[in-house]
């Protein structure tokens, strides 16, 4: 009788802690489905920041000769700027 009894206990523990794993296992399904949309609103907004980079890189690296001077080429600032517009451009 002790052993059913035992039994039943542990039955009805694992079936509690089946229980609470299942709502556990909803909840992460809900944060990981509301996630979703940021992460995808983050990974296009990254996608057109890197877009937009190497096209400045294209314009600012062309070396199209003496008839089209590049683009940095043209770029002058007054004395003691010269740090910020380096900054500005990623160079440290």
């Amino acid at each position: 009788r002790l052993l059913v009894e035992d039994a039943l206990a542990r039955l009805e523990e694992s079936e509690l802690g089946a229980i609470a794993a299942e709502q556990a296992v909803a909840e992460a399904r809900a944060a990981e489905s509301a996630a979703r949309p940021p992460l995808q609103d983050a990974k296009a907004e990254l996608q057109r920041i890197e877009t937009e980079a190497r096209t400045l890189a294209k314009i600012l690296n062309a070396a199209s000769g003496d008839l089209f001077p590049s683009v940095l080429e043209q770029i002058s600032v007054e004395r003691g700027y010269e740090t910020a517009l380096g900054a500005a451009l990623g160079e440290d």
